[in-house]
């Protein structure tokens, strides 16, 4: 099994607002599509990006939390992603790849932002019929908080603990983890990361503009990830050949992530 999170900076332009990059979707589309005629079972979650991140910054949740009351804004903005989503999916199935959307909000519960309760009996389901299965970041109620994001990363985490795939990848719009901001200008990404060097490096400083975290809070999670799955890779998405050479274990321009340990 194949984990694969594509970043909005991905699949969207992130200096623009709601527009969907179809082509560089459809050339990711066409490598899973390649990896499903290998036999791998392949499972998608995806950002929100130029979709999701603006409307954040307007309607002031960059915390992650709404208020009960606020209603109209979490209408809104999910109809946006259902905009982006719906572009995903015609994408794929443009591409050959049998995918279908799982809503983050049919199967997820939060409580304080995080995730309390994970239905995968579907996503299961549809891995073994060979089906593609699809989730993305939303916004969703949270038991204590009114209404709270749920993040692509923090999803793609917990699929990574639930079903444990030999494969996760985090494909961004750099080619990996640097050891400072300016090194993705110039420099090489890091080969690998582990728990102790993510503890003393400044992975990328946290950004008030991005709800999800930023780099910072993907490296985060990927170390968790990294517990439930054999190779776990934060790597360039727009680059589509480095997806299938994560997931055939040949060599690549990325980052390793090393398992963080339990607790």
């Amino acid at each position: 099994m194949v984990l694969i999170k594509l970043g909005g900076s991905v699949i969207t332009e992130k200096n623009a607002e709601d527009v969907f990059l179809r082509e560089k979707t459809l050339g990711i589309a066409r490598i899973v599509k390649d990896l499903l005629f290998e036999g791998e079972q392949v499972l998608i979650t995806h950002g929100t990006g130029s979709f999701g991140k603006p409307p954040a910054v307007r309607f002031g949740y960059l915390s992650g939390y709404l208020a009960q009351d606020r209603i109209d804004v979490v209408a809104l903005v999910q109809q946006k992603l259902i905009s982006l989503n719906r572009q995903v999916m015609d994408t794929f199935l443009a591409a050959g790849v049998p995918a279908a959307l799982l809503s983050t909000n049919s199967i997820v519960q939060c409580s304080r932002g995080e995730i309390a309760e994970f239905e995968t009996r579907a996503v299961k389901e549809y891995l073994d019929r060979g089906i593609v299965p699809v989730m993305h970041g939303d916004i969703v109620p949270d038991q204590e908080m009114g209404f709270c994001v749920c993040t692509s990363d923090k999803i793609t985490m917990e699929l990574a603990r639930l079903l444990q795939p030999n494969t996760v990848i985090f494909a961004t719009d750099i080619d990996g983890v640097y050891a400072e901001e300016a090194s993705s200008e110039e420099g090489k990404p890091m080969s690998t990361i582990s728990p102790e060097e993510y503890r003393r490096l400044d992975v990328s400083p946290e950004t008030p503009q991005d709800v999800s975290g930023g780099m910072h809070a993907k490296v985060g999670y990927a170390l968790v990830a990294a517990r439930y799955c054999q190779n776990c890779w934060i790597l360039n998405g727009n680059v589509v050949e480095r997806l299938a050479a994560a997931v055939r274990g040949k060599d690549l321009v990325g980052t390793r992530v090393l398992a963080d340990s339990p607790g």
